[in-house]
């Protein structure tokens, strides 16, 4: 389900897959700076321009949960100069 706040997609204890728009590129500059899970599964994230990565998870009280969670660079071989 879309949330109210543009750019922000909201799933329930699911496993998430993030993948940047310039992940595959080994030239170009991720776009993907920020990244939030909550109560989230199985999830990996593929991008080269992380800044902040935020997680938190539920309690066995509130039903809650978190999965694993695999970050890899994409294919960006050398880094940019600028975002691009």
């Amino acid at each position: 389900m879309d949330s109210a706040t543009a750019g922000v997609i909201g799933v329930n204890a699911g496993a998430v897959t993030i993948t940047d728009l310039n992940a595959s590129s080994t030239t170009k500059a991720g776009t993907i700076t920020d990244v939030t899970l909550a109560n989230y599964g199985n999830s990996s994230i593929n991008a080269s321009a992380l800044t902040s990565v935020t997680l938190s998870g539920g309690s066995s009280t509130t039903g809650g949960a978190s999965g694993t969670l695999s970050i890899d660079r994409g294919s960006l071989t050398v880094p940019p100069t600028a975002s691009t």
